[in-house]
């Protein structure tokens, strides 16, 4: 965290952010640095709730610890390496033809719908960059924004 600190201070870095941090990573961490920690980089999806591959506990401790202490959560995979993007989940595809839009783009405004969560999307691709790019400007309504929460929560593990 000293070596983080020299990078903020050396205007090399502007903001110091962790990947895969539980709370008790993220308080310990801060005791160490002078600077915020303003992001925390987790799996975070549709599929993946509470349990990644990495982390655990996301929507039961990290994702509120952060909220409340304004730390970003950045969600990787939000697509769930394209199980999310494609026909094959009843509630994504009856979404898409309600919003008129993809089912990428449904699960992507989910998680962006939420306080203090950004996405990083992997797109090879320049049109699925721009299909992804459909996921803002917009907004799920509650009801459906509760649907989904709902019928992805037997994911959780």
């Amino acid at each position: 965290m000293k070596a983080m600190d020299f990078l903020v201070e050396q205007k090399l870095v502007r903001c110091i952010g962790v990947s895969n941090f539980s709370v008790d990573q993220i308080k310990e961490a801060q005791k160490y640095t002078k600077n915020k920690i303003v992001a925390n980089q987790i799996e975070y999806n549709l599929l993946v709730r509470d349990k990644g591959r990495v982390t655990e506990n996301m929507e039961s401790e990290i994702i509120p610890y952060c909220q409340e202490n304004n730390i970003f959560i950045i969600a990787w995979r939000p697509l769930a390496k394209g199980k999310l993007a494609k026909p094959g989940f009843k509630i994504l595809d009856e979404l898409a033809d309600k919003y008129h839009k993809t089912q990428a783009q449904i699960a992507i405004n989910w998680l962006i719908s939420k306080k203090g969560i950004v996405v990083i999307s992997k797109s090879t691709k320049v049109e699925h960059l721009e299909k992804n790019l459909g996921a803002i400007g917009w907004k799920l309504r509650q009801e459906d924004t509760d649907r989904l929460n709902n019928e992805f929560i037997n994911s959780r593990t």
